[in-house]
């Protein structure tokens, strides 16, 4: 079952939830998209593959808060697109989601994205990334030939960079690092070499209902901490957890909230 509204094609995923298929007619591409949290009384919770690709038109984003998904490759190839608003509750990012963005300079990622998708940024114009402060790895071609991007801080939390990661990133000179990793691969087209890291450590440890994560920034993990408890709340959570922040050198509690269902 396929819904037309807004401008919209959204395909219908179960009882509750539409994902967006792209614009309706796909001839009228717009230069701004909004995408609306509900239509016909489904929850919009989807962004399907493929979606807005190669839709040269398009600018600027906007996703609501019921988005958890992006599709594999759902913004590739949109040449110029300026600006694009990731919100909060989105979970998971396809392969090449952002691929071939050259417009695009700037660009956070959702806090509770546990996984960059290979190819994320491929051959954008990103120039300074935010990342979520629970990914593991930077995979294959996450920012290959990013050529505007400069300077990137990588979670503690990545213990993994994979060597084509940072591949013709020819701006590229400063990679602030956990101590484990010490430098990571550069390629420029005739030569390699490895570019050494800035180390340190996060300045705080924040426990969020189980999940372990490291910060330097301590009102964004007392909005995070809010932001969890508040989405428990909403989904009638019924299982009380807590939340704190600890000083990450001394061990100090430094933050606690609770949720009682």
């Amino acid at each position: 079952m396929t819904i037309h509204q807004f401008g919209l094609s959204f395909g219908v995923v179960n009882e509750y939830d539409v994902k967006v298929i792209g614009f309706y007619p796909r001839s009228e591409e717009k230069t701004r998209l909004v995408i609306p949290p509900h239509v016909d009384g489904y929850r919009v919770a989807e962004v399907g593959k493929k979606a807005f690709y190669e839709c040269s038109r398009l600018r600027h984003v906007v996703l609501p808060p019921s988005v958890h998904s992006i599709g594999d490759e759902a913004f590739g190839l949109c040449s110029n697109l300026e600006d694009i608003v990731l919100p909060e509750s989105i979970k998971h990012i396809g392969k090449g989601a952002l691929e071939g963005s050259l417009k695009l300079k700037k660009v956070a990622l959702p806090r509770w994205l546990d996984v960059l998708p290979e190819g994320l940024l491929y051959d954008s114009g990103v120039a300074e990334v935010s990342l979520p402060d629970n990914i593991t790895e930077v995979p294959s071609g996450c920012f290959y030939d990013c050529r505007n991007l400069r300077s990137i801080i990588l979670p503690a939390s990545v213990a993994k960079v994979a060597t084509d990661a940072f591949h013709y990133c020819t701006a590229l000179s400063e990679v602030v690092a956990a101590e484990t990793i010490e430098s990571i691969e550069m390629f420029d087209g005739e030569r390699k070499w490895q570019l050494k890291t800035t180390q340190r450590a996060p300045k705080y440890k924040v426990i969020e209902d189980g999940r372990v994560s490291y910060t330097d920034d301590y009102e964004d993990a007392v909005r995070g901490i809010g932001w969890t408890i508040a989405m428990a709340r909403e989904g009638l959570n019924t299982r009380s957890f807590t939340c704190e922040i600890f000083d990450n050198a001394t061990g100090e509690l430094m933050h606690r909230e609770e949720y009682r269902c």
